[in-house]
């Protein structure tokens, strides 16, 4: 949820921030998560792969705050929460 980002802040082991190679951000709004990306790069270089659950995801547009992430080979976006995902909306 929200309060697990705060753990971002947090001095993290750096042998077991370097095995993380997959992150995966549950009922925490996509919005909120947006400030809290460049930090995942940082604490966690090896990451490739994001899966957002249940995390409001409504449009493209805010998907390409992603692209200030260099090297992400995954993004997995679950359909429960994510209204992105559904077919035939149209605005």
């Amino acid at each position: 949820g929200p309060q697990s980002l705060r753990f971002l802040d947090r001095p993290w082991n750096r042998q077991r921030a370097m095995k993380a190679t997959v992150v995966q951000f549950n009922f925490v709004a996509f919005d909120d998560l947006v400030p809290y990306l460049p930090r995942f790069r940082q604490t966690f270089p090896n990451v490739e792969s994001f899966q957002f659950l249940e995390t409001d995801i409504r449009t493209l547009n805010q998907l390409n705050a992603l692209s200030m992430l260099q090297g992400l080979t995954a993004i997995n976006i679950g359909t429960e929460g994510n209204p992105v995902t559904a077919k035939g909306i149209t605005s």
